[in-house]
């Protein structure tokens, strides 16, 4: 398998690689060390770890229906807020506890998202470890997608729902008013 590997020997080339990053990489989804500032030539190279920041990010959105560094938790809402560059730098929002977003998913869940988005790129996992970690997660719920706590439907029984277009939406729109 290859593997990304950017090597940061030069000044030069980490400016552009930020520079690079910052026509291609969307704010809320880039990790950290693609902003100037968050890697400096001669330290390690900056490998695949940065998709697995990306990814992180993207589960998150799945959850709770933005990036992290794109919302906030207000009690039982999530509140849509610009992106910046320190909110990236920041702690990944999470739900208060005892919220009802707070028990939307499994513990175990959460802590595999704020995993990946691990701030420090040398100790974020790589895709093999949230490979492995994703494979645990299915055995611990017997190979079943079961980390949803509430009892609202999964993604996965949407896609077999075979109603009207109406109860569709109306079921849509229930699940994401819990949301």
């Amino acid at each position: 398998m290859n593997t990304v590997k950017m090597p940061i020997n030069t000044r030069s080339a980490l400016m552009a690689l930020f520079d690079d990053a910052s026509i291609n990489c969307t704010m809320s989804y880039r990790a950290p060390e693609l902003f100037e500032g968050g890697a400096r030539f001669g330290e390690p190279e900056i490998d695949g770890r940065i998709d697995v920041w990306s990814l992180g990010c993207v589960l998150f959105g799945m959850m709770y229906g933005a990036s992290p560094f794109e919302c906030e938790f207000r009690g039982d809402t999530v509140k849509i807020v610009e992106c910046s560059y320190l909110r990236v730098l920041g702690n990944v929002p999470t739900p208060a506890p005892g919220t009802k977003l707070s028990s939307l998913y499994h513990a175990d869940l959460l802590e595999t998202v704020k995993w990946m988005l691990n701030q420090d790129r040398v100790t974020r996992p790589t895709i093999e470890k949230v490979s492995r970690r994703v494979d645990e997660l299915l055995i611990q719920f017997n190979g079943k997608r079961l980390w949803l706590e509430s009892a609202r439907m999964s993604p996965m029984d949407i896609d077999s729902f075979e109603q009207s277009d109406v109860e569709f939406d109306a079921l849509l729109r229930a699940r994401d008013s819990a949301v």
